[in-house]
Order: C-alpha cells, then structure tokens, then sequence
C-alpha cells in the first residue's frame, strides 16, 4: 500500500524535484538519485508510480491535465517501462544543488530538511578476486545523513573483508564514511525552512558500535591477521607478495612458484587493471601463459567497457549502462573461465564461482 500523508502535499513532479517542463532524460536523471537514498517500501512504491506514469508520454499527458499542469509537450525519449537493473558494479553522479532555504544553505535531498552537510557514502562487498561499490553521495540533514551513512559502513563491515583486494582497501571506505559521519554529528536537528519534502526524514537509528558490523569486522580482522602473520613466517619475515618468489628456476620449480603466487595473490589495487598488472608480473611456464593472457585480456577488457558504456552506479539499482550490462557480464564469463583454466594448468583446486557475477 503506498505511503499517506506527508507526501500527499505534493504532486508527481514536486516529489522528484522536477519542473513540469522537464524531459524524460531529466526526469528519469532525478528518478535515479532519488531511488538511490530511498529504502524504506512505502516510498519506494511512491517513487516508482511517480516514475511510471512520468516516463509514458500518454500517461504523463493524461496526468497534467488532472493536476491542471498545462505546458508545451517536452521531447519524449524512450524509457524503460521499469526501473533500470541492478548489477553489481555500483556509483551515482553528485545531484544537481537542491533548492536553497531561506537560510540560503542547500536542503536535504531525501526530506527537504537543514541545515545539512555534503557527504558521500560507499558500501563494499568483497569477492574472491574482485569487489563491488555501491555509493551514495549529496546533500543530507542530520537525521538522513546518519541513517544512510550508518546502514552502508554496517554493510560494509560486514560484507567488505572477504576478498584479497578488498580486505586491505576496506580499510580506506571505512575511514572516509566515519569521516562524513561525523560531519553529520556536528549538525544540529533538521527543520523544514521551506516546508517538509516529499518523504518524512529518516530515523538515525542505533550508533554503530550497536550493529553487528562491529562483532564480524573483528572475526575477520583477527582472520586476516593470522593469514598475513602465517604468510610472514612462511617466508622468514619477508614481506615479499608471493609474485617475486615466482621469478626463479625453470621446468617445475617456474611451476611450483608460479602456482604459490597465483594461489596468494595480493595486490593493492582498486580495479581490474590493478590485479592484471599483478597477475602479469607472475613468470608463469610457458603452457599456462596462453590462460594467462586471456584473463589478463579479460580484465582490462571490462575496464574498457565500463567506461565505453557510459556505466554509472546506485546504492539501490546497481550499474547502469547503455548497453544494459551485456558487455560488463561477457567480460566477467571470461574473467572466471580464464581463471578457472590457469588454475587447473597449475594443478590448484578448482573455486566456487556460483556467487562471482552476482
């Protein structure tokens, strides 16, 4: 059942924050960075029917004449009859400025409250040999602010250690959200200087230190702390990756190693490109190197396309790109077929993939 009462002071497009003019380009724009702070259902089921009808020309006529909207018929573009698709490679565009109180300071995006603060949010989600960011970024009140901030760095204290990249630039998402957090904490409760927006403000909700992302964040500190401490003693307190111990010997010492380094490789990196260039800097034998090369082509080939298709991200709907993800999900085939190829070249135990392209 959609929401009463306090959005019901507003129309279709006072609740995306749209003029009555706006393109469907535009609107389906205002759309996404709405939806992208909007979890609580009733909202969302609010939002999505403003969308519905706002991204059907028919509809949308149909529907300024009964709010008595009377404007010249703005350029219809084609749209999705349903909100874009969720993929695992999150970030959204900064919103546009909200409209300004009479304080003269930007509103909350979500409630329409101030005074506010510019924050930006991102949530990780480890994989095996890659990771997954959604991001939240704008201008949010107090109340807002704290909630959304809390709920994506409890995600990520949760879901943001397990994976070789991942658990070391957890480390970096978790200390930019507390930042912001406490930004947030400085400001005082938010009022409604022009009058309350379109969805009510959201609760902060409980403190972090009262999650349960606190509990698992330990668990796999203490996890990861003994894996790098076995690793360290495993090599006499070289602090090598595992890839410089792979440029030695020939026949099957160049097997041996490459298979210890393959099978521990760490790489401090933020993307695919990142853990290519580490996967390259192993001497693999000269049979592998053929799978090696295809996982390498792999990787930087999704970097590519990421960026060819115009690919962006929400905290709620995922990437976005205009070819609907079809490159992004090829390239991620590959990524896991080259790799589970190399690792039965070097005799290493084949991994659960079942959860890779999620």
């Amino acid at each position: 059942m959609a929401a009463t009462g306090w959005n019901d002071r507003v129309n279709h497009y006072e609740l995306l924050g749209v003029q009555p003019s706006a393109t469907t380009d535009e609107i389906r724009d205002a759309y996404l960075r709405k939806a992208s702070v909007t979890y609580n259902p009733q909202n969302r089921e609010v939002l999505n029917g403003a969308w519905e009808v706002l991204q059907d020309g028919a509809a949308r006529a149909t529907y300024d004449e009964s709010i008595g909207v009377v404007t010249e018929a703005p350029p219809i573009t084609p749209a999705p009859t349903e909100p874009p698709p969720f993929s695992p490679f999150p970030t959204v565009p900064p919103p546009p400025p909200t409209a300004a109180p009479a304080s003269g300071g930007p509103l909350c995006q979500h409630c329409n409250g101030a005074p506010t603060a510019h924050v930006s949010f991102a949530s990780q989600k480890g994989r095996l040999i890659y990771r997954s960011m959604q991001r939240v970024e704008g201008d949010f009140c107090r109340h807002c602010g704290l909630s959304i901030g809390r709920r994506m760095t409890d995600s990520t204290l949760t879901q943001g250690w397990w994976g070789t990249i991942s658990f070391f630039f957890n480390f970096v998402v978790l200390a930019r959200n507390l930042a912001d957090l406490r930004n947030l904490g400085r400001l005082a409760d938010p009022s409604w200087p022009n009058g309350p927006g379109a969805f009510p403000p959201y609760p902060p909700g409980r403190p972090l230190h009262r999650r349960a992302g606190i509990g698992v964040a330990l668990i796999a500190l203490v996890i990861g702390g003994g894996v790098i401490a076995a690793e360290v003693t495993r090599h006499g307190g070289s602090h090598s990756s595992g890839i410089n111990a792979a440029q030695y010997g020939t026949g099957a010492g160049v097997r041996n190693a490459a298979a210890a380094a393959y099978a521990r490789l760490d790489v401090a990196g933020a993307n695919e490109t990142d853990f290519a260039n580490g996967v390259n800097a192993i001497t693999f034998p000269q049979d592998v190197r053929p799978d090696v090369d295809s996982l390498v082509a792999a990787l930087r080939q999704f970097e590519q396309d990421y960026t060819a298709n115009n690919c962006t991200s929400s905290a709620s709907l995922g990437a976005t790109c205009s070819d609907n993800g079809v490159a992004l999900a090829a390239d991620q085939a590959a990524m896991i077929a080259a790799d589970a190829k190399i690792r039965q070249d070097l005799g290493l135990p084949a991994i659960d993939t079942s959860n890779l392209a999620q």
